[in-house]
C-alpha cells in the first residue's frame, strides 16, 4: 500500500469513528457493533489526524457531547465546563481538561 493510500485508508477509520455516535442515533446497531466494524488499526488514530476530521467536520464534538452527556452507564465521558472541553471517567473521577 503506498503512503498516500494508507493516509487517505487511515483518515476514513478516524472519520468513521468520530461518526459512530450519528450512527447510533440512526438506530440498528450497538455502540459495541459499530466499533467492531471500524476496523481501524489504533496507530492510525494521533492527534493531528484526529483534528483534521475534526477540523474539517466540526459539529462532529457536539454529537459526541451530546451522545456522552445522555449515556447512564459508567465509563468515560466528555462534556463542556466553564469554556472548556472535559474529557472525564466515572466513577473513577478521573478527569483531562
Amino acid at each position: 500500500m503506498t503512503k498516500d493510500r494508507a493516509a487517505t485508508t487511515a483518515s476514513a477509520g478516524i472519520l468513521y469513528f468520530c461518526r459512530i455516535p450519528r450512527m447510533f442515533r440512526a438506530g440498528g446497531k450497538s455502540a459495541r457493533q459499530l466499533v467492531r466494524e471500524g476496523h481501524m488499526a489504533t496507530n492510525a488514530l494521533t492527534i493531528n489526524a484526529l483534528k483534521s476530521v475534526l477540523n474539517d467536520e466540526p459539529q462532529l464534538i457536539d454529537e459526541w457531547q451530546q451522545w456522552s452527556e445522555d449515556k447512564r452507564t459508567s465509563g468515560w465521558f466528555l462534556t463542556f465546563e466553564n469554556g472548556s472541553h472535559v474529557v472525564g471517567h466515572h466513577p473513577k473521577g478521573e478527569r483531562i481538561v
